[in-house]
């Protein structure tokens, strides 16, 4: 039973190792440097530029193909193995309170600990009283979905058009047509699922998961 147990939690790592990795500002530029080009059709006329556009597009493919999945929280990674993890790739986190910033960040958003650590970076840019430290990250991290979602919504107003937006078809066609139907249900379901948890109580979280539904449905 405890070999079994230690193939489950090995296989389970490896999976989530496959998953995207979340970084911040990744969809922000990507919607102001190609989807919102795209969708202005300021290159229409020119099949050079819409297509270095899409490039930008299939670079972050699979991450806007399951929208909300990025590489979650490690349950085995305990606050000394995330300390050694801190004092050599960010040393700049390497105390005992940043430690804990990174770790409660990672428990609130369900992301692996060591894509906290670049958020908590950026935090620190704007502010060094630890008490306002995580809410910067989540509202980074909420701002990127925000940006990822609208990237999705963008491209799919020009569905609407008779006939459909070219640019449309293909970009969803690249995510996978009826198997991206069935990703972006499973992201509804969980901010609706986080809607009934514990969550309720938490208004800017509220306020993340209303703009994101409306964006995404």
């Amino acid at each position: 039973q405890g070999s079994s147990s230690h193939r489950s939690s090995f296989q389970h790592a490896m999976a989530n190792l496959a998953m995207v990795a979340f970084r911040a500002d990744v969809f922000e530029e990507l919607h102001g440097h190609a989807v919102a080009k795209l969708v202005s059709k300021c290159c229409a006329d020119d099949f050079e530029s819409e297509n270095t556009l899409f490039e930008h597009l299939h670079q972050h493919k699979d991450s806007l193909a399951q929208p909300l999945v990025f590489r979650g929280r490690e349950e085995t990674f305990d606050l000394a193995a995330l300390a050694r993890h801190v004092a050599v790739e960010c040393p700049r986190l390497a105390s005992e309170a940043l430690v804990r910033v990174v770790d409660d960040v990672s428990r609130t958003l369900r992301l692996h600990q060591h894509d906290c650590c670049p958020l908590l970076e950026r935090a620190l840019d704007s502010s060094s009283d630890v008490a306002e430290l995580r809410g910067r990250c989540v509202g980074m991290y909420y701002r990127e979905c925000h940006f990822l979602a609208l990237c999705l919504h963008d491209m799919a107003q020009g569905l609407t058009h008779k006939p459909p937006d070219r640019s449309s078809v293909a970009f969803f066609g690249m995510l996978g047509g009826h198997k991206f139907i069935k990703a972006l249900f499973e992201a509804l379901g969980i901010l609706l699922r986080d809607l009934a948890t514990e969550r309720t109580g938490d208004q800017v979280f509220l306020m993340h998961a209303g703009s994101m539904i409306q964006l995404l449905v």
